[in-house]
């Protein structure tokens, strides 16, 4: 090694045992806090929704759960004859999560009624993306574009189809035994928020909290 080249070599040198030196101590504060975090009982890796201070408690990607037990649950279609939302009562199975029972009785309504009189308000070709439930008891469901096709642009069908899915969802039937109970529902379009496009007469900006929290944007054409 020539005179030239030892100075390169040790500010090479000392520059990689600084780097490793910092990393070392960037990894181990990270998993000081990672380890407080999970001492009080929170996920670090929790995914968050609008709120930085409200985390996923629950979502699909989890185990699958196994069903525990098979429940009489009513899925609210629509009546024609009403121009209103009737219940079928339909045998699911349910577990002790929250979502995938959720998830299990949006697929039926999605399926479609079993009995005459009764009619699809959700597309056949309509697909859950994602679903997750809040440690607030919000309920996240993410759609497909799909949720469109077939769909009768009126405020009155909107408004069928809305609340269907809610009165569906809503039924404490569905809770899991460890789980927070559905206290508000957020339609989410292909990952984003409220879209002005569809639906084109109900306002879905704000998560759902029951039927009457429910509103028409009649000036919205």
């Amino acid at each position: 090694m020539s005179e030239a080249t030892k100075p390169k070599n040790i500010l090479r040198t000392a520059a990689l045992s600084l780097w490793g030196l910092l990393t070392l101590i960037l990894t181990f504060t990270l998993g000081m806090v990672f380890y407080d975090q999970y001492q009080r009982g929170q996920n670090p890796l929790a995914f968050v929704v609008d709120d930085p201070d409200i985390r996923i408690i629950e979502n699909e990607s989890e185990p699958q759960q196994i069903p525990v037990a098979s429940v009489d649950v009513p899925i609210f279609f629509a009546d024609p004859s009403s121009l209103h939302v009737r219940s079928e009562t339909q045998q699911l199975g349910l577990g002790s999560s929250t979502v995938q029972n959720c998830r299990a009785a949006l697929e039926r309504l999605i399926e479609g009624p079993k009995a005459p009189g009764l009619v699809p308000v959700v597309s056949n070709k309509a697909t859950i993306r994602a679903m997750y439930l809040l440690e607030n008891g919000e309920l996240v469901i993410d759609f497909s574009r799909s949720l469109e096709a077939g769909h009768i642009k009126s405020a009155t069908a909107e408004a069928i189809m809305v609340q269907s899915i809610t009165r569906t969802l809503f039924q404490e039937t569905l809770r899991g035994e460890r789980d927070t109970a559905v206290r508000t529902i957020r339609f989410l379009f292909e990952g984003a928020a409220y879209q002005y496009s569809f639906p084109a007469h109900i306002d879905l900006s704000e998560p759902i909290r029951n039927i009457t929290t429910l509103t028409n944007t009649s000036a919205r054409n």
